[in-house]
């Protein structure tokens, strides 16, 4: 929409063209602990259709079930407005501590956890102890899948 000019006694005055509504919000509803299913019903009930969500290691005990949302429960947004959802997985176990372990101790410790995806390299890593775990990653005690590598880095025994 073009502005409209007036002329009045020597004088010009333009007119702005109104502005577009602004797009109406809506509190957000909180829908934390409930299942997807359930979660994404309640938000589409509400009026939002843009409804993300992530699987991962949260260490929450409601497996499938709403951790946390983005934005936080009742924030005022647009209903085009992403609502992200975060979803404790199923397949999480957490990292036991095998550093100082010899190999086969280490792997038969995160086996017994859960975890088949072991990798392992031998490295001067300036340790005393040599055969051993000097390094692993992901570190003990983090909330982990136990589909994903767990790697140890053990000490040469020449370096």
């Amino acid at each position: 929409m073009a502005a409209s000019v007036t002329a009045a006694a020597g004088s010009i005055a333009v007119a702005e063209p109104p502005s577009p509504a602004d797009p109406p919000t809506m509190p957000l509803p909180d829908v934390r602990n409930m299942l997807l299913a359930d979660a994404s019903t309640a938000l589409r009930k509400a009026g939002f259709t843009n409804i993300p969500y992530r699987y991962d290691c949260y260490r929450s005990p409601n497996i499938d079930n709403v951790v946390s949302q983005e934005p936080s429960p009742g924030s005022r947004i647009t209903m085009t407005s992403p609502v992200s959802l975060k979803l404790q997985a199923a397949d999480c176990a957490t990292v036991p501590m095998v550093v100082g372990m010899m190999l086969r101790d280490a792997t038969n410790t995160l086996r017994q956890t859960g975890f088949t995806n072991i990798s392992y390299s031998y490295e001067c890593l300036q340790s005393i102890n040599a055969a051993t775990v000097v390094i692993q990653s992901p570190p003990e005690d983090t909330s982990y899948s136990m589909k994903q590598f767990v790697t140890l880095r053990l000490q040469k025994t020449s370096c």
